[in-house]
């Protein structure tokens, strides 16, 4: 069953009253055969000198390539299109891992470790990944927030 509207199962359930339900939403509705879109409008994402290019699985730091696994790519893409809130575990590990039920210290945390260290090789000045300790990460910016979403046109 596909949704005639081209809504992704987030969308039809914007109303949810947080993040880890409209996730278990979307898990239990591709579970039951209804086509979840899971592209994003997005394909371009800037924070400060960061830079997503979603169609290139590119990371870029003031024009510097950054090295990212597929699930690095997944959670810091994740983590950039809600840049300055918190961003649950759950929903973290369900777009790093498509919703496996999955210890987060055992896989989470590493990950983030791993993109911090990278952030920080790559000089990425005031943007940085912050604990937000029993409830998730935020990616933080300290100067000037720039943030741009290019469509797919």
């Amino acid at each position: 069953m596909k949704d005639p509207r081209g809504l992704t199962a987030r969308e039809v359930f914007l109303d949810a009253p947080d993040e880890a339900l409209a996730a278990a939403a979307e898990r239990i509705l591709r579970a039951s055969g209804f086509a979840v879109r899971l592209a994003r409008a997005a394909t371009v994402i800037e924070v400060d000198a960061l830079r997503i290019d979603v169609p290139r699985h590119e990371v870029r730091v003031e024009g510097v390539p950054v090295p990212c696994t597929p699930t690095e790519f997944r959670v810091l893409r994740a983590l950039a299109e809600r840049v300055g809130t918190v961003v649950s575990y759950h929903v973290l590990v369900d777009r790093g891992w498509g919703g496996q039920p999955l210890d987060r210290n055992a896989y989470l945390r590493p990950i983030v470790s791993r993109l911090r260290r990278r952030l920080r090789e790559a000089r990425a000045g005031a943007a940085g990944i912050e604990t937000i300790r029993g409830v998730g990460y935020r990616l933080r910016v300290r100067g000037a927030l720039r943030r741009r979403a290019e469509s797919a046109a």
